[in-house]
């Protein structure tokens, strides 16, 4: 590295470079550092993210005019600290000032009422004060008096010239100036051979000479494979700020610090690569993968010309760790310290240029590869003396955060001072103290416990389970549950015979009618064979007669068994033949062919010979343990599978329960098919409560006809699935106001939806409610509370009384507060397990570990997290199992039929959300000519109900794989990106075709369509600023890089321009996953989003930029 041959002068009275502007351009680079922090601020300036603050406590008699000269002469030491930014042709350049005396204003607080909390403010203003590139300073100072002998020096410089060895040269170099000043003698300082801009040029020049392709060739092996992100449970969605920070403080003792110093050494370790492993554990743990990467800083001083250079120097490297649970953790630290050791050796890479290598899949909510990061330095010194001066930090927090997560560690005399900066648009404080404390924990145990695996090393862990209760109120869970429904009911009936229990378009029956003529069908059942032990079909709508049927074979000792009138046939048959029935109560008007050869009669339910029967109650043998009903649900296999249901189960859901109020006052909506378990809430938690169920008609409402019978009903207890939830509140916000209890799930609620009711309809109680139909409708509720602040999703909350949750590991292990894992349940809500398929049954009924001998708990599947209020957070499925409009769906049980079909090779099913919900995709491979989307669809209906249909189907060659073989459904090609012939398409109006011809110039593209996505297409961030820059010539209008972002397709960004100017659109819509602008522009700032640094290409062929001093 050799100085460069004078660093280009501005004059800065006529503020003009001397030279040609491409003779400057190629001798003022920026560092592939600063360029990224430069690209930064180019896509949004005015933000204080980068800036860098520091202040210290001068306590004696400071010289002022000494200490300005002081940091006078450290300016003028090093250029860095008069450069500024500008570009050339688009092209970044920075700019060198002549020296010049500043002079650093001094505030007098010592007449303030408080001088330490008026210095406070001052140094909260500072650390949120913004720099601009362009003009500069980009290195403040202040000195705050505080009184005669009590001074602050307050610092702030841009990352763009400084890291966090630049503070420490900084102090050691005013410290000595200082001296020098006061002694009149000059300051003893290394020489500096080299400036800043030096560096830049060298390491530009380095890099062409073949060297950053032999670089890159580890990089590529290192990440091959690896996520472009990682899942790191978050409190709330990526829609805020992105860098509103706080920070959570905390130490660590000598003696755990030397511990695990001394256990690193034995493997040959550092300490720091010890920390990394620790950390590498517990971010295994919460991000539920073995394969963690983690950034970590890097000084990229490693030439002794930068040693004493303040500048940008620090490069931040991912560091992949794999991480095998049952490794021990000296193995874990061994592949630590070979992973550091390999990124060690390839440092000097710049990390923007890995991005570009690699190009990983664009995401504008994450950073690329890591979104934690890792810093651990020597500790400077906490306090010094110079010049008579006693000196000492004072902490400062700039409440921003450039990462999710950053753990800085600094180690000291003491141990290891620590500080967790944390974004706090994502997390709650409590998250994060959650997360640290487990940090602490595991640095404890691995100094004591190297040989201990993964899996196992200690963490804070917590298991909810059922709130604890005073004994005084408690219910007797035994005595509850060991009725049955049928039993339950008749006592009710006997308490409140006159009451209404059911009512139905203008008709009405009380629980001593509908007991009666309940009782006269089940006499009728017994006459046909229905004894305890045999189940019992139902095939029929919502009606009064649906409601005594299900009463009735109850009372006959029988369990029920739902069969959905608008099933196909060929499914209604296969039902009646696995569930062995011997009788279907339908109406009458029911094709009993259906059923031909299966051996099931029918029984119209307005059979004359019913009204012969007695209509006294019954002396059926049957108990709580026994089965009341079979409800099927939708199967990995292909077929439905019988999930079985016994009578304790659905009394623990509706009788003593605490999730929700059951009175005789409540009126119950029963709008829910009978094949969805929410109906057994309905049914049930009115008639054994005495309270009135409505019956909704039996057909598919308006959102208007649905709010007019709550309405006018006078409903106050509503169960709705999501989707519906969310139309409701959509368009009949008004017809809920009567609800005092709304119950909602079945899917995930839509964290708007459920804000915007609980701010217009305060006075409905909403109620989130979760669970699998083999724990009987609900296993945990979350009553939304008026005060809730919306988080990234509402969470399930507790498990409802009789119930105990777990949320395990692989070896049903609990895991910590905070971690993801399976939840497994417990209780009195438990099925019997599933008919005909007791292998099925043992695989997901297990036995309970945590409970009595003999208990059994459920596999759920799903995948949650425990908060630390005792919440529980609802992640996802860990299969591919799906929810369509509350259903059940599995997949493969879809793709199985497809393959049915002589037309269809192979097939893959997923789910996609579109604007109008969660919607089925068929993507088929065709065996020869390809059907038609319409001859497969009418082939499904008669194999599938109606809410397993795709709503699209997808041709394609093949399907893609896995390395492993497997389908890649993350590799599934959006609808809209499939069409059949690949044809371009073509611009529909004026102002698409001016789009098309820019994006065709600027991605030196012909076959570009107007429904292409930009970043599919090789656009970036660098070719967007270009790419506005054009636009903005064509249309004499500025439009924000962000623009490009959330609307990355000519039509779409052609439709935007239009509602910008008030016309409609003269493009057809494109329906797509829209970015709240606010989301995506605060994501742009993402310094590593911003990948490529082809600076070249920047802005080229816009007229010059004027440079500004």
């Amino acid at each position: 590295m050799t100085p460069s041959a004078g660093s280009p002068a501005v004059d800065p009275a006529a503020n003009a470079f001397t030279g040609t502007p491409d003779e400057l351009a190629a001798r003022c680079p920026l560092s592939f550092a600063q360029q990224g922090l430069w690209i930064v601020d180019q896509l949004e300036p005015g933000r204080a993210v980068y800036s860098i603050p520091q202040a210290w406590r001068l306590e004696g008699s400071l010289d002022i005019p000494a200490f300005q000269q002081a940091l006078n002469r450290v300016v003028a030491r090093h250029e860095t600290l008069r450069t500024t930014f500008g570009s050339i042709k688009g092209r970044p350049v920075q700019l060198v000032s002549e020296f010049q005396p500043r002079h650093f204003p001094v505030i007098d607080l010592s007449g303030a009422v408080d001088p330490e909390a008026a210095a406070r403010q001052i140094m909260d203003d500072e650390a949120q004060s913004p720099f601009d590139l362009r003009r500069g300073p980009l290195f403040r100072a202040h000195i705050l008096r505080l009184s005669a002998n009590e001074h602050l020096a307050l610092f702030n410089l841009h990352h763009i010239v400084s890291d966090a060895q630049s503070f420490e040269l900084l102090r050691r170099e005013i410290s000595e100036c200082y001296e020098a000043v006061r002694a009149g003698r000059k300051a003893a300082l290394p020489f500096l051979p080299v400036q800043y801009l030096d560096y830049a040029l060298w390491q530009r020049e380095r890099f062409q000479s073949g060297l950053l392709e032999r670089e890159l060739a580890y990089w590529k092996q290192h990440l091959a494979g690896a996520a472009a992100s990682q899942e790191f449970p978050c409190d709330f969605s990526r829609d805020g700020d992105a860098f509103k920070g706080a920070s959570e403080r905390f130490a660590l003792p000598m003696a755990t610090v030397q511990a695990l110093k001394e256990m690193s050494r034995r493997e040959g370790a550092t300490l720091f690569m010890a920390v990394l492993a620790a950390l590498g554990a517990l971010l295994h743990r919460w991000i539920g993968s073995n394969d963690v990467v983690v950034g970590a800083p890097f000084s990229g001083r490693g030439r002794a010309e930068t040693e004493n250079l303040i500048g940008l120097f620090v490069n931040t490297l991912p560091l992949r760790l794999r991480v095998n649970r049952e490794m021990a953790f000296s193995e874990l630290l061994v592949h630590v310290r070979e992973t550091v050791l390999g990124v060690f050796a390839h440092q000097e890479t710049p990390f923007e240029e890995i991005v570009r290598a690699l190009a990983p899949e664009r995401n504008l909510r994450r950073n690329p590869f890591f979104q934690v990061v890792l810093a651990l330095q020597k500790g400077t010194p906490a306090s010094w003396a110079f010049g008579g001066l006693h000196a000492c930090l004072v902490e400062m927090d700039t409440h921003t955060a450039k990462f999710d997560l950053t753990l800085l560690l600094e180690e000291t005399d003491c141990g290891i001072k620590g500080r967790l900066e944390y974004n706090t648009d994502l997390f709650e404080a409590n998250t994060i103290r959650c997360f640290l404390q487990q940090f602490i924990s595991l640095i404890e145990s691995v100094a004591e416990m190297p040989a201990c695996p993964v899996r196992r090393l200690p963490a804070p862990s917590m298991v909810c389970t059922e709130p604890a209760r005073p004994e005084a109120s408690a219910p007797d869970f035994e005595s509850e549950y060991q009725e049955t429904i049928h039993r339950a009911f008749e006592t009710q009936a006997a308490q409140t015979p006159d009451a209404v229990a059911v009512s139905f378009q203008g008709r009405t029956l009380t629980y001593a009618e509908l007991n009666a003529r309940a009782n006269r069908l089940a006499r009728r059942l017994h006459a046909l064979g229905v004894r305890p032990g045999v189940r019992t079909g139902v095939c029929l709508e919502r009606s009064p007669e649906l409601i005594l049927s299900l009463l009735a074979i109850l009372k006959a000792g029988s369990a029920y068994v739902p069969l959905d009138p608008a099933c196909p046939s060929k499914r209604l048959a296969f039902l009646a033949q696995d569930a062995a029935l011997p009788v279907v109560i339908a109406s009458e008007s029911f094709d009993t062919s259906v059923f031909a050869g299966t051996g099931t009669a029918v029984l119209a339910v307005n059979d004359a010979a019913i009204n012969t029967q007695e209509a006294g109650n019954l002396d059926a043998h049957a108990a709580s343990e026994d089965p009341a009903y079979v409800l099927y649900t939708s199967g990995s296999t292909g077929a439905p599978k019988g999930v079985i249901v016994p009578h304790r189960a659905v009394l623990r859901l509706v009788r003593g329960a605490d999730y929700a109020r059951f009175a005789p006052d409540e009126v119950f909506l029963q709008f829910a098919p009978i094949s969805f378990d929410a109906s057994t809430f309905e049914i049930w938690g009115a008639l054994l409560n005495g309270a009135r169920l409505e019956i909704f008609p039996p057909h598919m409402p308006s959102l208007a006809e649905l709010g007019r019978v709550i309405h006018e009903r006078a409903v106050t207890t509503l169960w709705l699935t999501a989707g519906l939830f969310h139309q409701m509140v959509d368009e009949q916000l008004e017809d809920l106001r009567g609800v005092r209890q709304l119950l909602a799930g079945g899917d995930v609620l839509s964290v708007p939806h459920v804000a915007k009711l609980i701010r217009n309809v305060p006075e409905c109680r909403l109620i989130n409610g979760y669970g699998p139909t083999e724990n009987t409708t609900f296993t945990c509720c979350f009553p939304v509370p008026s005060f809730w602040r919306p988080r990234r999703s509402v969470p399930i909350g507790r498990p409802i009384r009789g119930t105990q949750v777990f949320v395990l590991d692989e070896q049903l292990e609990p895991v910590p507060t905070g971690v993801p894992g399976e939840l497994c349940i417990a209780g009195e809500g438990l099925a019997l397990g599933y008919l005909n398929q007791p292998e099925l049954t043992a695989e997901r009924f297990v036995s309970n570990p945590f409970g009595p001998p003999g208990s059994r708990m459920y596999r759920s599947g799903d995948r949650v997290r425990l908060l630390p209020d005792g919440n529980l957070e609802f992640l996802g499925r860990m299969d591919q199992q799906v929810k369509i409009r509350g259903f059940r769906v599995e997949p493969g049980e879809i793709e199985t039929a497809l393959r049915r079909h002589p037309g269809v090779h192979d097939a893959a099913v997923t789910a996609r959300e579109t604007h109008t919900g969660r919607e089925l995709v068929a993507y088929v491979v065709a065996a020869g000519q390809k059907p038609a989307p319409e001859t497969l669809e009418r082939f499904l209906r008669t194999k599938l109900p109606p809410y397993m249909m795709p709503a699209s189907f997808v041709f394609l060659d093949a399907l893609p794989l896995t390395a492993n073989g497997k389908v890649d459904y993350r590799a599934l090609p959006a609808p809209a990106a499939s069409r059949g012939d690949n044809a371009p398409a073509p611009p529909v109006s004026e102002t698409e075709a001016i789009l098309l011809s820019i994006w065709k110039e600027v991605l030196g593209r012909n076959a570009i369509g107007v429904r292409d996505n930009f970043f599919h297409l090789g656009g970036h961030s660098l070719i967007a600023t270009q790419l506005v820059s054009r636009i903005a010539r064509a249309f004499g209008r500025d439009v924000p890089v962000s623009a490009v972002f959330e609307s990355p397709t000519v039509a779409s960004l052609a439709a935007r321009l239009h509602e910008a100017d008030g016309i409609p659109g003269s493009s057809p819509p494109v329906i797509a996953r829209r970015m709240p602008r606010s989301q995506a522009r605060s994501l742009l700032t993402r310094i590593h989003q911003l990948s490529d640094t082809e600076v070249e290409s920047l802005l080229a062929g816009a007229a010059e930029d004027q440079v500004a001093s």
